[in-house]
């Protein structure tokens, strides 16, 4: 009865947009610590949620995929690798935003990264190179990785790439 109740003051019929300035949790599940503890796996897995990586910001919407993945054994339906979750990037390059990214997939145990198996476009196979990278030195340090990261911006510099710009690179307009 009560995860009936929850489900009409939870789930939508249509997908959630999730962005790094909003919506946060409903109200309901702030409410009391027992309420929350039975609503949210209905909120999260009844769900169909969209991720908007606005920049590349994907480092923003860590504590919602964190707060996401504590209820995923929950689902009865694998909708993709990210179970009820479509990732969508927009936005421009931004290399900066990309590296926070990457750097909490490298931490954290909650490891959000966008599914690229078919890249399309040019930002989808930087993306999925950054990430690849990362999954390649997986045993190294943040600050190795990080370095790794760096060269492959650098390299994108002499290209007419706006992944290779730096927002306090006074050269930039030079090479685009």
């Amino acid at each position: 009865m009560r995860n009936q109740i929850y489900s009409l003051a939870l789930v939508q019929s249509g997908p959630l947009t999730i962005t790094a300035k909003g919506p946060g949790e409903p109200a309901l599940l702030r409410v009391c610590n027992g309420i929350r503890k039975e609503a949210s796996s209905v909120y999260y897995t009844a769900n169909d949620f969209e991720l908007l990586m606005d920049e590349y910001n994907g480092a923003a919407l860590t504590p919602f995929y964190g707060q996401y993945r504590r209820h995923e054994f929950n689902r009865s339906l694998e909708k993709s690798e990210n179970g009820n979750v479509v990732m969508m990037l927009r936005g421009p390059p931004n290399f900066k935003n990309l590296v926070a990214w990457i750097k909490d997939y490298h931490l954290w145990t909650n490891r959000l990264a966008p599914v690229l198996d078919n890249p399309y476009g040019a930002s989808d196979y930087i993306v999925k190179a950054a990430f690849d990278i990362e999954k390649a030195m997986i045993r190294c340090t943040w600050s190795e990785v990080e370095k790794a990261l760096q060269a492959m911006q650098h390299a994108m510099k002499g290209t007419c790439s706006p992944w290779g710009r730096d927002e306090d690179d006074e050269h930039d307009d030079e090479f685009h």
